[in-house]
């Protein structure tokens, strides 16, 4: 599947209904400079964008479970967008850390955990020289999805 679709895919099937939450919902409990600055950017824009992804593309492991089901679709979008940067790198991350009991996976629709699926066996191409990290991904999501059946949630 072709970056265009997978995009087209992904700001279908995560969509935002609502506005971005409050930093304090958004963010894991810290009191690190890193996580202060990201909150007060969080604060000051009713919207994530470009600029944020930008800024601060290493910021995912300090997202809470409610923040990085709002952030990463945001990240990954970027990702595949701007296949050059170092934000890929970062999403890949971010979704190898997912159990399949994960409360950020436990939302998905079966639709969305196969757009991932198809996302991980992207950026699996990326990466011809390196290991299978990303293709075991791909396969990861596959089994979530597949052990579902029709169903319209994973849980």
């Amino acid at each position: 599947m072709r970056r265009e679709e997978l995009i087209a895919l992904m700001e279908g099937a995560f969509r935002r209904n609502s506005p971005v939450l409050p930093s304090s919902l958004m963010l894991s409990p810290s009191n690190l400079p890193e996580v202060e600055e990201i909150a007060a950017e969080l604060e000051k824009h009713s919207d994530l964008d470009d600029c944020f992804v930008e800024k601060f593309h290493s910021a995912l492991p300090f997202f809470s479970e409610q923040g990085m089901a709002m952030i990463l679709p945001e990240f990954i979008i970027y990702a595949l967008k701007h296949p050059d940067s170092e934000v890929e790198d970062q999403v890949v991350s971010a979704l190898s850390w997912l159990s399949e009991d994960d409360a950020f996976l436990t939302r998905l629709t079966r639709e969305q955990v196969l757009i991932l699926a198809d996302v991980s066996t992207l950026f699996s191409s990326d990466y011809p020289l390196g290991t299978n990290y990303q293709k075991k991904l791909a396969e990861f999501f596959q089994s979530i999805a597949g052990g579902k059946g029709d169903s319209v949630c994973l849980r």
